[in-house]
Parts: C-alpha cells; sequence; structure tokens
C-alpha cells in the first residue's frame, strides 16, 4: 500500500467537497467500504491473474463464519476516530458503532467491529485477554486477511507523530480494556489503536485509527411492517433527487422503507390532512456504514460559506416533522425548509441520507428529457492496473430535477468523439457487444454504478449521455465530455453544438486565465484536483468553468 501525504490527501477531500449537503452541526457519514485503492489492487489482481497459495488462517484466530462460545452482547458504541485513503481523510468519531461482544466460556472477550473501516476478504474476531477482574488486554494480532495482496492485517496500538502527521506502532503493542457492569471500555483515554500490516520487513499504517472506545448494551428495537399490511410504491422527491419507497397505509399509520440498508420501517400518524413523523425512530443496524440509523427530523436554513464561495444547508434538530397529507391522491407535502434525516445518531446531524424538502407522492409517467451525467473523476490509463478509469453519477432526474424511473433510464459511453461500444473480448462477463449500457449497471469488475474503466487512454475526449425511454418516447441528454488534454468538462448537444464549458473551443479571444483552489486560492496551472478556472474574454466578461487534473 502507498503511504499518502497529507498534501495528497487535503486535495482529495477538497475535491470531493465540491458538491453536496453540508450541514454546518453534522456531516455526512464517511462510505468507508471500498476506498479507491483497494478497488485497484482488486482490478490489477483480477488482470494479472495473481495465483497464490490457499491462505490458512494463523493459529488460534477465530474467523467471522465461526463464533467463540459464549454469551454474545450486541452494543453501541462511542469513539473518536480517523480513517485515511484515497477518497482523503474522513472523520469516523462516532456515538452510534455496532460492535458484537462475546463473554467467552474461557473466561476471555471476543470483538467484531472494533475496526469498522477493515474490509478484507476474511476478518477475526479479536480477543481481549482477561488479567483481572473486570480488566482484559488486547495483544497485537491478526484481524483480517487481504487476499488480492496476500496482506494479513494486524490490531495493534499505535502511536501518533505530530512532525509528520503520521500514526505509528507504539512501543507497548497491549490495549488495555475494562468491561464493568456491561460497558466496555478502553482503560487508557489517550491510547490509539488501528491496522497496520508487514511489507517486505516494514510495519505499515493501514490508515485507520480509534480513540476512547466506549460500548454499552444495545436495546433498542426497530418497527417492523405489520403481517397483513399491503405496500405499495410512492416517490420521495427531496432537493437534489428522488426516489421510489415501499410505503404501507395501516389504519391510521403510515409505514416508510426509503433506505433499504436498515431493516426498520418508520412510522408516521395520521391524524386528518396531517401526518406526522416523531424523530427517534430506530431502524436497525446498517451494515453498509457499519452504524446504528434513526429517523430524525429538522428545520434548515439555506447560508453562504464565503471560504468555499457556496451555498449550503445548516440543520438544526426537531422532535417532529408534520407534512400536509392529501389522502385523496396520496400526497404529503413537508414545509418549507425542513428534512428527514436517515441518521447515525440521535443527538447531531451525521447522515447516511438527507430528505431535504421533501414530498411523497404517485409517480405519473412523462414523456421527460433526463438530466445530464456527472462526470466526477478521470484517471489517465495506468500502465500497472492496464485501464483508464471515468468517475461519474447518472441522475435518476430529468431536467427539472423531478424524479424519472430508474428501469427505463439508461446511458452511452463516447471516446474521442465516437460512440464506444464494450466487447465481450476486453469485458469478460458480458456476451457479445454493448454501446448502452442500465442505469446502475455492474459487472463486479470493471464497471459499477458510479465508474467504468477502458483498456486504453483517450487521444481527446471521453463523455457521457443519458437515455430515458418514458411515456413510449425516447429522450437523450446532452453529451457530457471530460477533455483530456485541459481537463475541462464540457457538454454537446443532440446537433453537436458545444453548449456549455470548454472555454478553449467557444471562445478564442480569451485574454487572461486564472486558476483557483476550491476556496477560491488562486493555484498554479498546474495543480492538481477538482479546480475552477476562470477566463476574461476580450469583452471584459468572464467565465468560470470546472476543470479535473
Amino acid at each position: 500500500m502507498k503511504k499518502f501525504t497529507l498534501f495528497l490527501l487535503a486535495v482529495l477531500a477538497t475535491s470531493l467537497s465540491f458538491a453536496g449537503v453540508k450541514p454546518l452541526d453534522g456531516e455526512r457519514l464517511p462510505k468507508a467500504k471500498n476506498s479507491t485503492e483497494r478497488i485497484a489492487k482488486q482490478r490489477k489482481a483480477g488482470k494479472q491473474a495473481l495465483r497464490k497459495a490457499p491462505h490458512r488462517a494463523p493459529a488460534g484466530v477465530i474467523t467471522f463464519d465461526e463464533q467463540p462460545e459464549g454469551k454474545a452482547v450486541a452494543m453501541i458504541a462511542s469513539y473518536g476516530g480517523i480513517y485515511y485513503s484515497w477518497f482523503g481523510v474522513s472523520d469516523v468519531t462516532t456515538d452510534a458503532g455496532a460492535i458484537t461482544l462475546i463473554e467467552g466460556t474461557d473466561g476471555n472477550l471476543y470483538l467484531k467491529g472494533l475496526t469498522p473501516n477493515l474490509y478484507d476478504d476474511e476478518l477475526y474476531w479479536i480477543k481481549a485477554e482477561k488479567t483481572g477482574e473486570g480488566e482484559y488486554v488486547i495483544k497485537k494480532q491478526p484481524a483480517g486477511y487481504y487476499e488480492y495482496y496476500d496482506e494479513l492485517d494486524y490490531l495493534t496500538v499505535l502511536a501518533y507523530d505530530e512532525e509528520d502527521g503520521w500514526f505509528y506502532e507504539a512501543e507497548s503493542t497491549e490495549l488495555k480494556l475494562t468491561y464493568k457492569d456491561g460497558v466496555l471500555a478502553t482503560a487508557d483515554p489517550e491510547a490509539n489503536y488501528g491496522i497496520m500490516y508487514e511489507d517486505e520487513g516494514e510495519w505499515t499504517w493501514e490508515g485507520e485509527a480509534y480513540w476512547e472506545l466506549q460500548a454499552e448494551p444495545m436495546t433498542e428495537t426497530y418497527a417492523t411492517l405489520p403481517e397483513d399490511a399491503k405496500t405499495e410504491e410512492l416517490v420521495l422527491q427531496f432537493d437534489g433527487g428522488a426516489k421510489p419507497v415501499e410505503v404501507a397505509f395501516v389504519g391510521n399509520q403510515l409505514y416508510v422503507q426509503s433506505y433499504e440498508d436498515c431493516p426498520g420501517w418508520y412510522v408516521g400518524s395520521i391524524n386528518g390532512n396531517k401526518v406526522t413523523f416523531k424523530s427517534g425512530q430506530f431502524l436497525g443496524y446498517d451494515e453498509y456504514y457499519d452504524s446504528y440509523e434513526w429517523l430524525v427530523a429538522g428545520t434548515v436554513t439555506e447560508e453562504y460559506d464565503e471560504e468555499y464561495d457556496e451555498y449550503y444547508w445548516n440543520g438544526t434538530l426537531t422532535d417532529e416533522l408534520v407534512f400536509d397529507y392529501d389522502a385523496d391522491s396520496k400526497t404529503l407535502t413537508a414545509p418549507a425548509n425542513t428534512a428527514l434525516y436517515i441518521n447515525g445518531s440521535k443527538s447531531r446531524i451525521y447522515y447516511a441520507e438527507a430528505y431535504i424538502n421533501p414530498k411523497f407522492f404517485v409517480f405519473q409517467e412523462v414523456a421527460a428529457t433526463p438530466a445530464d451525467p456527472i462526470i466526477s473523476y478521470f484517471y489517465p490509463y495506468d500502465e500497472d492496473y492496464e485501464s483508464a478509469e471515468l468517475d461519474f453519477s447518472i441522475p435518476a432526474t430529468d431536467v427539472d430535477g423531478n424524479y424519472i424511473t430508474p428501469d427505463k433510464l439508461s446511458y452511452r459511453l463516447y471516446v474521442d468523439d465516437e460512440l464506444f461500444t464494450f466487447d465481450s473480448e476486453e469485458y469478460e462477463t458480458f456476451e457479445g457487444q454493448l454501446t448502452e449500457l442500465p442505469y446502475g449497471f455492474a459487472d463486479g469488475t470493471w464497471i459499477n454504478s458510479t465508474y467504468l474503466c477502458i483498456f486504453f487512454d483517450p487521444a481527446k475526449n471521453i463523455g457521457l449521455q443519458s437515455i430515458y425511454r418514458g411515456a413510449g418516447v425516447e429522450n437523450v441528454s446532452n453529451i457530457v465530455y471530460y477533455d483530456v488534454e485541459s481537463g475541462e468538462i464540457y457538454k454537446v448537444d443532440k446537433s453537436g453544438n458545444i453548449v456549455d464549458g470548454l472555454i478553449s473551443r467557444i471562445d478564442k479571444s480569451a485574454k487572461t486565465a486564472a486558476t483557483y483552489d476550491l476556496t477560491g486560492r488562486r493555484v498554479s496551472d498546474n495543480a492538481r484536483g477538482l479546480l475552477l478556472k476562470t477566463v476574461t474574454l476580450s469583452d471584459g466578461s468572464q467565465k468560470t468553468i470546472k476543470v479535473i487534473k
């Protein structure tokens, strides 16, 4: 694994903050399930067809598909934490972490969930040996195995070096714990722990560190759908998106399932022309984020951030959210500047999904024009990975932000101004040739819903176009291109005209150009990351576009 410098991490973190809801008193749960580096390792390993001897777990460890003998306790944990990945630096401090503790019949404790960002191919229970009444110690031990690089990851004690901003293994590799009256905690609040692995005789930090762990039994339960309830589909639309959701009207209650990664439903009380959703409804364990989740309500205000030169939503939690309700049309409309959050806390905004200005309604299909695809990054051809990568998203909305049916949405790839053909000779999971991929398509290797790879470097550009076939009509978006020479993003309509971006081709009369980072600070033209380029034209007008380098 490469050791990333703090400078590079800062650049990446800045580039990713360009878009999205950003409550001042909260943040989005970090998506740490697969870092780009992990994905890259998998691709490289798959392409090179690495052949290694079958892995055998070290003596004494117990894999997750086994379970130590003893009493199992589901626990909710709080801890401070930080996670370094190819995406940047994530604060993984939580008050809703999920830990499984087993009070072993041998007197020891066995723990799962101490390192929630460790997504090895094979994971092991962490053993805490009893040293006294209510006192335990975790000695340095294997925590998981990463097959692609034949890498054995160890949990150990870490020490932070302020001078170079990095964690190293501490002199003592024993992490002391207490477990008294059902509460598990690190004995030393200053102790840090995390994951290291050995690479050519050198111990390297994996990129995650935790401190001040405290956990207690999780006793909350979530609502399930009554057995005789009949479900139907509504659309939940909110600022920046929309999605189909399952609902069930049961007497004077409305059950909603809008987040499939948690098993629980949240419930609203129907009273005449109002539906009230209370904050703090427990939704269960979220395996994707390795966190417990709740439904919480809030109010939001749109505010301006001078440093980033952008508007954002500042959220405040409330006890409930009351919707206006039209029973005939089954439409629920929230008051302006309100929100529902699928949230990793009951006391602060720390969300997996944010529904700002939410509205529930019955979808009626129309012949809509799909919104343009969004290109977020392009990685040029890499000889080690034998591929170039385009990171993107395909909005399931029309040009006005209204929901459209994902099942009728697809997209095309263009390379060097030509429609690209995906061929089974290069994409092994395909059959024949394809020039169009359905929304959310994933082949398990080179393509998923947010990235795709090609096996050469484009000479001119790479672009995407969305297609929507609704109400018996086919409509297409603009083609959104990334220009490989300049890093500029521009759009071409179906007549072949450039309609947005690519200053160098729109107007040759540019007098001056300046490049800025997302904080508004002027930087060199050679700077890397997601940048803003402002060009002053001969008539004195200015145009600013996004540039990815």
